[in-house]
This record gives C-alpha cells, sequence and structure tokens, in this order.
C-alpha cells in the first residue's frame, strides 16, 4: 500500500508541469491559448485557423493578451472582426439623466506628470504590425489634474507628432500647445494658401464665406474685427484691426472699419459708411469721399469730369461773374470742437458758407450732421462753381478793358 501512494506522488510530481501549461479548449480541441472557445466549433484539429474561423474565437493567451476575433492577441485587449456590419463594437449604458459619467474610461496609472498619455489609437494599415497612425484623448500639461485633449499623428510609426489642441479653457490650437485665444493656428512653412477657406454657394447667393460675429449685448461702437500684426512669435494683441462697427443700436447701423492699436485699443484710420460714403480721418463722412485733414496727389496730374456735350442735357448759360466774386468775402479762421477735426489750432484761408449762400446758394449744400456734430441743417461748400465764376469774370473784365481801350483811342483821335 506505501509503494503504490510512492508511485502515485511520483506520477503527479512528474505531470504538474504539463497540468501547470496545460491549455484549455472549449468546443475544440486544438486550443490555440491557454483558454480557448471556438464559438462555431468550426476550427480544424490541427494548425491555425483560418481568419474566417478565428471570427467567432474568444483566447485567452498565455501572456495575458486576451483576443476577440483573434488567436493571437497582440496587446492585452484586441478585437478583430471580418464582416463590415453597423454597430460592430458597440457599448451601451442607461445613465441617469443628470450623471455625466463616461461610458468608457481611459486612465494612464503612472506617475503623474507633464505630457503623459492617455489616448485611443487608429490606422489603417491593414494587417500589418506596429502602433497607430493616430492617436486623440488626454495630455498632461503639468503636474498636477490639468489636462488638454490631445490629437497627433507619428508619420514614421514612433513618436506622436502633435496637430491639434483643445485646452481645458476651451481654447483650440492648430500647430501650437498652447493656444492664446479661442482659435489659434500656426503655420511654420510660407506655402501657398496656407490657410483655405472653399465655398460653393449657388450663383444668386452671397452668404460670407467666413463670418466674424459680436454676440454681446448692441450697442453704439462694438467691433466685430480680424486682427493683423507682423511682429514674429511675440505675444499681444494685433496691430491693425478691420471688420464691422456698430453706430447705433439698430439692426443695420454698421459701418466698415479700419483701426491701428495704439496700445490698448484700436484707433480709426479710415471708413465706409452702409451708404457707400468713404472716410478718411472721419468717422462720419458726409460725402462720397470727406477727408479729415490734408490731401495730395503725388506726381501731379488732373482731376477729370465727365464733360461731353452728348452725356449732357439742360444745357443752360452760366453768366456769374464779377457781381458775385465782388461780394465774395475771404476770412481766416480755425476749426471748433463740432467739426470733428483734430487739429483745432491750424489756420486756414476760405469762406464762411452762410456768407456765400446769400450771393450763390448753388454753391453751399444743407447737410444733416446730427450724428457728427449735432446741427441737422449744416452747410458746406461747394467750390466746383468758383473757377467758372472767375473766368466769366476774367472775360467780363477784358470787355470793359476793351472798351476803355476803345474810349482812349477815341479822345486821342479828337486831340
Amino acid at each position: 500500500m506505501k509503494k503504490k501512494n510512492t508511485v502515485s506522488l511520483l506520477a503527479l510530481v512528474l505531470l504538474s508541469p504539463a497540468l501547470m501549461y496545460s491549455q484549455v479548449g472549449v468546443q475544440t480541441s486544438n486550443p490555440q491559448g491557454t483558454f480557448h472557445v471556438d464559438g462555431a466549433k468550426d476550427n480544424p484539429a490541427s494548425g491555425t485557423p483560418s481568419a474566417a474561423q478565428q471570427n467567432n474565437d474568444m483566447v485567452l493567451q498565455q501572456s495575458g493578451n486576451f483576443g476577440l476575433g483573434t488567436t493571437t492577441p497582440e496587446n492585452k485587449f484586441q478585437v478583430i472582426t471580418t464582416k463590415s456590419v453597423n454597430n460592430r463594437y458597440t457599448l451601451i449604458d442607461a445613465p441617469n439623466a443628470g450623471i455625466k459619467h463616461p461610458i468608457l474610461a481611459l486612465r494612464n496609472t503612472s506617475p503623474a506628470a507633464a505630457n503623459n498619455f492617455s489616448l485611443i489609437g487608429f490606422t489603417n494599415n491593414g494587417p500589418a504590425g506596429g502602433g497607430a497612425s493616430w492617436g486623440i484623448g488626454s495630455i498632461r500639461n503639468q503636474s498636477n489634474t490639468n489636462e488638454d485633449f490631445y490629437f497627433g499623428n507619428s508619420p514614421v510609426n514612433n513618436e506622436y507628432v502633435e496637430r491639434m489642441r483643445i485646452r481645458a479653457n476651451g481654447y483650440v490650437g492648430i500647430n501650437t500647445s498652447t493656444p492664446e485665444n479661442r482659435f489659434h493656428v500656426v503655420a511654420t512653412e510660407a506655402v501657398s494658401n496656407r490657410y483655405t477657406l472653399i465655398d460653393a454657394p449657388n450663383g444668386t447667393n452671397q452668404y460670407p464665406i467666413l463670418a466674424v460675429r459680436n454676440t454681446s449685448t448692441t450697442a453704439a461702437n462694438n467691433l466685430a474685427l480680424i486682427g493683423f500684426t507682423n511682429d514674429g512669435t511675440n505675444a499681444g494683441g494685433a496691430n491693425w484691426g478691420i471688420g464691422s462697427i456698430r453706430n447705433g443700436t439698430g439692426k443695420d447701423e454698421e459701418d466698415f472699419y479700419f483701426g491701428y492699436s495704439v496700445g490698448g485699443y484700436y484707433q480709426e484710420r479710415l471708413r465706409v459708411k452702409a451708404n457707400g460714403s468713404l472716410g478718411l480721418g472721419t468717422s462720419a463722412p458726409t460725402s462720397l469721399l470727406s477727408v479729415n485733414g490734408t490731401a495730395d496727389k503725388p506726381g501731379g496730374g488732373s482731376w477729370g469730369t465727365f464733360s461731353d456735350r452728348r452725356v449732357k442735357k439742360d444745357i443752360e448759360k452760366f453768366e456769374d461773374g464779377l457781381n458775385v466774386i465782388n461780394q465774395l468775402k475771404p476770412v481766416t479762421y480755425r476749426y471748433n470742437e463740432k467739426s470733428g477735426y483734430q487739429d483745432q489750432n491750424k489756420k486756414y484761408v476760405g469762406f464762411i458758407a452762410q456768407d456765400v449762400e446769400k450771393v450763390a446758394p448753388y454753391m453751399v449744400n444743407i447737410i444733416d450732421d446730427s450724428a457728427k456734430s449735432g446741427l441737422k441743417d449744416k452747410r458746406e461748400f461747394d467750390e466746383s462753381a468758383l473757377t467758372k465764376i472767375l473766368v466769366n469774370a476774367v472775360q467780363q473784365q477784358q470787355q470793359e478793358i476793351n472798351l476803355l481801350k476803345k474810349e482812349i483811342s477815341e479822345l486821342k483821335k479828337h486831340n
């Protein structure tokens, strides 16, 4: 009896390594791992099952890798399907409406440190091995709980290159890990069309391809601008801003605005009114072109007007000359605060519109300038007729000179 027990114990000792490394197969006599379930019971009795046969299998390898649809999992958990069906991998949860816990959570449990990743990888390199080409997920930006959402790709299948990041404060950066605004794009190569917006609206539609909107409470002087600067990597706002400016609280009370930053705010340089009037140095142009300050025409030249008889009608003789010139009163003056001129110390030579209006009302226009100066009946002097009046005055004087010459000649004949 003692001898029989000794033999049994010896047999158990000899067989124990085989028991320790045995493989268990469910519905298969040819298990491919420590634990192998052949769901369709279609695997061969020997050899490696085909990809189609593995599709219904589940395998746990000695390494701890677990595979669904594959008998050779390459990671801790690998799922492979050979059929293109909707929702092939589905996670379903039914949390309470007020609870915002994730259905699937990924966590990097290594010691908290800057640039730790917790990513999901994507690739389309077929059955070839290697890591995922694209990775998205969270990246730790400090050693505490600050994390950003990260998009990166691996062109050479080794280390991810960051392409886009969403900061915890909602700022989005493309090719920058430190976006300074809601949307911050950085390009390091000078290439054509580096930022391209393409749209193909119907021919009758005039909707903008890119719209910039200020959603604050409507108020005068609200701005919706696009900024431009060339100060390299230096931080700070844009030097130039162009866009719309609200000139009232109404829906359509907006002008187009050009401004330059003078530190903390933009100083207006040019404005286009909704009616098409353009102002240089003035925010309230009263003509198609209003210039507040000096203007010149480098290189000389002339200003042309359409004067062809074939484009005119109601032609009448204009006879004002000396009768107007003799009543005009040139004065010197300076502009006051109602004028809108910035330089109120400069002295000018000109006329008073009210004086001109008394003798030549056609040279004076009356406009509503309430928004700028508070004057509903502001006078503007149109000098275009003055040169024609001077032409008539010279001709009239020449007639008098000719008459005097004739009289002198007659007097000489009688002496």
